[in-house]
């Protein structure tokens, strides 16, 4: 399908991680856009969030199975990656014929599935949920730093990028409390992988 040719001026398809308030706002608005039917592959969420279900408008939710691959045209596909979060919640593995980026957020830790489906990747980049200071006590949902590092040096991707960063978080890799490896990063607005 040439996703494109059907939306020349618009979102063309939607890859939702899960039906968390801050992960699905901007639905609300997009659902009564044009009134062109926009795809939205996400994981299997009876509950989803508010009246996203009953009134989806232009939106077409697609529930997918762990591990699926979504062909998003042009040779590039995305595979749903469990992640470990308190709702159903995917990590999409972008891939083409060069590189596999992985997006990674709201996750504590990997199943060990997708851990093993990352490493056996060799993913180019990885952007991997950090929202809490490695000191940070019971972080639950999240990872912290030092969980988040641990998990980015096995998975042996060549670079790894912090997202999700809270400001506790932030505030110690500000002033070096934080022990980062060279070949990861902190995202920021602009980033570029």
């Amino acid at each position: 399908m040439d996703l494109d040719a059907r939306y020349p001026d618009g979102v063309s398809g939607i890859l939702l991680t899960h039906f968390h308030a801050d992960h699905v706002q901007g639905l609300f608005h997009l659902r009564w856009g044009p009134g062109v039917p926009v795809p939205v592959w996400c994981p299997a969420d009876s509950e989803g969030c508010a009246d996203l279900f009953k009134h989806p408008g232009c939106l077409r939710f697609q529930p997918q199975a762990p591990f699926t691959v979504v062909d998003l045209g042009e040779g590039l596909t995305a595979t749903a990656l469990p992640l470990a979060h308190s709702k159903p919640t995917f990590g999409w593995l972008f891939a083409d014929n060069e590189r596999r980026i992985a997006y990674c957020t709201d996750t504590r830790g990997f199943p060990p599935a997708t851990a093993q489906a990352l490493r056996d990747a060799a993913c180019t980049a990885i952007v991997l949920d950090s929202t809490y200071a490695s000191d940070h006590p019971a972080p639950t949902g999240h990872n912290h730093v030092a969980l988040a590092v641990d998990l980015l040096v096995a998975s042996a991707t060549t670079r790894g990028v912090l997202t999700h960063i809270g400001h506790e978080c932030q505030r110690a890799i500000d002033e070096r409390r934080e022990n980062i490896p060279d070949h990861i990063v902190v995202a920021n607005d602009g980033l570029v992988i």
